[in-house]
C-alpha cells in the first residue's frame, strides 16, 4: 500500500487498505456477532474491493437508521448478498446498475433490505415473484439461511423477492438481541 501511495495510485492503495480491514474483521474478529455498524463497513470494503474490479459501472446507496447502528447481528450475513447483486444482477448493457442497502427499526426487530435494479432471476428459478431458496440458491444464499437458522431458531424471515428485467430484494428481518 506505502508503494502505490508513493506513486500517487489512490485506487490501488484504498482497495488494499479495504482488503485489509475486511481480512482483519474476518480472521481477527472471531466473533459470530458485531454491531451493525461493523457489518456497514465491512460491505463498504467489500463495494471499493469491488469497485477496482468493476469500476463506476455500478453505484450503492445506503439508508441506515441511526438508531439501529449500535445493534448486533450476525456478521457478513448483508455481503454475500451484495455481492450477488454484483455477480449475477447485473449486465454490460444498464449504465445505471444500483444497489440500495436499507436497514431500520421495527419494534423488536431490525429490516435489512437489498434491492438492485438488475436483470432479476430467471423465471424458472420463481414462484411467481418468490426465489426458491432451498431449491435454486447457491453456497453464499444458503450459508446465509442456515446461519440464520442456528442462532435465530426460525425467528426471522428470509425472502428473495425478483421480477426479471426489473431487479431483486433480498429482505432479512431479525430479532433485536436482548441486553444490548
Amino acid at each position: 500500500r506505502y508503494v502505490a501511495i508513493m506513486n500517487n495510485d489512490n485506487i490501488v492503495s484504498s482497495g488494499l487498505e479495504a482488503l485489509a480491514k475486511l481480512l482483519r474483521s474476518i480472521i481477527l474478529n472471531k466473533d459470530d456477532f458485531i454491531s451493525i455498524n461493523e457489518e456497514i463497513e465491512n460491505v463498504k470494503n467489500y463495494i471499493t474491493i469491488q469497485k477496482i474490479r468493476y469500476g463506476d459501472t455500478f453505484n450503492v446507496e445506503y439508508l441506515i437508521d441511526d438508531e439501529v447502528l449500535h445493534e448486533k447481528i450476525l456478521k457478513f450475513i448483508l455481503q454475500p448478498i451484495v455481492e450477488n447483486c454484483i455477480l449475477h444482477g447485473f449486465d454490460d448493457s444498464n449504465n445505471l446498475n444500483s444497489i440500495l442497502i436499507n436497514v431500520y427499526n421495527d419494534d423488536d426487530f431490525i429490516n435489512f433490505e437489498i434491492i438492485d435494479n438488475g436483470v432479476g432471476i430467471n423465471k424458472d428459478k420463481l414462484e411467481g415473484e418468490n426465489f426458491n431458496i432451498d431449491k435454486f440458491a447457491g453456497i453464499g444464499v444458503k450459508n446465509i439461511k442456515e446461519r440464520l437458522n442456528l442462532y435465530y431458531k426460525g425467528n426471522y424471515t428470509f425472502e428473495i423477492k425478483s421480477k426479471v428485467q426489473d431487479g431483486t430484494l433480498t429482505k432479512i428481518v431479525i430479532p433485536k438481541i436482548e441486553g444490548d
